[in-house]
């Protein structure tokens, strides 16, 4: 007779590394997933041809594919896995409280960016949103997750001082 195996999310959760690899899934991803699905803004520029405030990483619209398809692989496989762990209680939900602002950061992040590589004929309004206030706003996010971090990292601590 055979023995069953547990069930994925029972066996992830029992893996060190399960957990921050999905949470890191699912920041790395969430920005250029919607970077890619935002697209491209500008076409050419107009009649003068136009500039872009930032170069993309990637001119090839074939390369913006299959890194925009291969982000929407992680982000699903993410959200899977966090949903297989999640059911079996292999996780601290307190850390979920850092990794949701950072994949809200890494959203903002996404599209801002796609407007700073968009073809403009000037200095656009949108760029100088973009700068003045999306920036502080993802700097915002990032420095709660890491407030919020390090207090769960010295309660942990506190706790097995304790027991």
């Amino acid at each position: 007779m055979t023995a069953r195996r547990p069930p994925l999310g029972q066996r992830l959760a029992g893996r060190a590394g399960a957990v921050p690899a999905v949470a890191c899934g699912l920041v790395l991803a969430a920005p250029v997933l919607t970077w890619w699905a935002v697209g491209d803004l500008g076409g050419d520029g107009g009649p003068d041809g136009g500039t872009r405030f930032v170069e993309p990483l990637v001119r090839s619209s074939v390369a913006q594919h299959a890194m925009g398809a291969g982000a929407l692989v992680v982000l699903l496989l993410a959200l899977l896995l966090r949903g297989a762990v999640v059911r079996w209680r292999g996780y601290d939900p307190c850390w979920w409280s850092v990794v949701g602002p950072l994949v809200v950061a890494g959203l903002v992040s996404g599209a801002a960016w796609r407007v700073l590589t968009d073809v403009t004929l000037g200095i656009d309004l949108a760029v100088v949103g973009v700068v003045f206030l999306v920036g502080p706003l993802v700097g915002l996010l990032v420095l709660w997750s890491a407030g919020r971090a390090a207090w769960i990292v010295r309660r942990h601590a506190a706790r097995r001082g304790a027991a």
